[in-house]
């Protein structure tokens, strides 16, 4: 299966890129059985950092002793040039099983060009680099909460390999359907970023009004976690990108707001069923959130 890949790449793959022994194993065993999903980027291990195979001994019903084998655990990747380095060696992985199980559709048409793709855009300017305007105007890159960036990229990967199990469709495919998914964006990474941005003010300064009024929305009450009553409820809220703007998803009477409206660059073909209005609170205009004038609905 390496030489294989190795000669549809035109050269060798080092020790550090080519995955373990035991995960491509894990991973041939999960597509045979037809129980295929997304690992945890520490379950993805390399052949230079896997360690020896870890077998475990237990006794069946009947006394019979029963030897497993368990997945061989790494560690999740600390900074962009580790993370991309996880992704060569899960995207070699399923090179390899590509290679040997051809039978499966899903695996089809698989090449290097398609996870390139996919890691270009978790560490480019469409995530992790996006450019968004600082309090002058100016825009900066965003680089978000390095756990909320893995986080986003796992549920990427999770669905991607989930709708090209059920679905049929080619892995490539669906990598890059995941990668256009509105909602799973403003679900796993915008919502999170803003939120994380208004919980957490540098530790030098003093909460402003800015952020007393985001800890309100949020039930807070401008109190420590340990305060009673509502405010020590944990509730789900987004904002507004940049602003202390809270999102709602819903209108008054129960009406489900269009994401896709609201998202800049996003393109809705009207047949979502969703209303097309402003998504911040009591605003409703015809405009996207995106445009909504600051000073007013």
């Amino acid at each position: 299966m390496l030489r294989a890949v190795e000669a549809s790449k035109g050269e060798e793959i080092g020790e550090k890129d080519q995955p373990s022994t035991e995960y491509v194993a894990q991973l041939l065993e999960e597509i045979e059985q037809d129980e295929i999903s997304a690992p945890s980027l520490d379950e993805v291990t390399s052949r230079k950092d896997s360690q020896s195979l870890q077998l475990q001994s237990s006794l069946d019903q009947t006394g019979r002793v029963r030897i497993t084998r368990q997945r061989t655990k790494g560690k999740l990747p600390c900074n962009t040039e580790e993370l991309r380095q996880k992704l060569r060696i899960e995207a070699n992985a399923w090179l390899m099983v590509a290679a040997k199980l051809r039978n499966k559709v899903y695996l089809r048409n698989l090449e290097q060009r398609h996870f390139d793709r996919y890691t270009d855009y978790v560490l480019g300017e469409n995530c992790y680099m996006m450019q968004v305007p600082n309090a002058s105007g100016e825009k900066t890159a965003l680089q978000p909460p390095w756990h909320i960036l893995l986080d986003y990229e796992f549920e990427m990967r999770k669905k991607a390999v989930r709708n090209a199990h059920r679905h049929g469709i080619s892995l490539h495919d669906a990598l890059k359907q995941a990668t256009e998914d509105t909602e799973l964006k403003e679900l796993y990474f915008t919502s999170p970023v803003t939120f994380s941005a208004i919980q957490r003010p540098p530790k030098t300064a003093r909460a402003d009004d800015g952020f007393q009024k985001g800890r309100e929305a949020s039930g807070g009450k401008g109190k420590s976690k340990k305060g009673k009553g509502k405010g020590n409820q944990k509730q789900k809220v987004s904002f507004l990108p940049g602003t202390f703007l809270q999102l709602v998803t819903r209108t008054a009477d129960g009406k489900e707001i269009c994401y896709k409206f609201n998202i800049k660059g996003a393109k809705c073909d009207g047949k979502c069923g969703r209303v097309h209005i402003c998504r911040v609170k009591n605003c409703g205009a015809n405009h996207p959130a995106y445009d909504r004038p600051m000073g007013g609905g």
